[in-house]
């Protein structure tokens, strides 16, 4: 249950952005991604068809991403509340909001059986992690993907 005056819509309605803007911007950036891409499919020696995939992949973010930032700036919330940030739409929505300088929470759980083998040491928790937990990790990943020339940079 989502308290009364806070901003929740489906995601399908958060996906309200000027398609012509987006693809202008694709276009500037897709050389550059295109490179890291068919880069990283020759290194890892991905399989045939990898390289279609990641593409489309990488199209659809960069659409929810610009969703994302648009409903950021509409609604400006103080922090976002991801239950997972690290699968395609909350990933979008925590890099829209490191753009803009919204702090990001994730909500991390563990099954018994990990938190029991883990027991024996010092796991992070929400008060040890802090704010912008999933930000610093995202601007790991931004950081090497920039620094292999992959990266479309503002």
């Amino acid at each position: 249950m989502v308290p009364a005056g806070i901003v929740h819509l489906p995601y399908r309605d958060v996906m309200d952005f000027d398609a012509l803007a987006w693809r202008r911007e694709y276009q500037r950036c897709w050389p550059a991604w295109r490179r890291t891409i068919k880069d990283a499919c020759a290194r890892y020696a991905f399989p045939e068809g990898a390289f279609e995939l990641l593409a489309l992949e990488l199209m659809v973010a960069s659409q929810r991403v610009l969703g994302c930032l648009r409903f950021l700036e509409a609604h400006r919330p103080s922090v976002i509340l991801t239950e997972y940030d690290r699968n395609a739409l909350w990933s979008c929505l925590v890099l829209a909001a490191r753009k803009l300088g919204i702090p990001s929470l994730t909500l991390v759980h563990a099954s018994s059986s990990v938190m029991h083998s883990a027991s024996r040491r010092s796991l992070p928790t929400t008060s040890s992690v802090g704010e912008n937990s999933t930000v610093r990790s995202s601007s790991m990943r931004a950081k090497r993907l920039q620094s292999t020339g992959g990266g479309c940079r503002d």
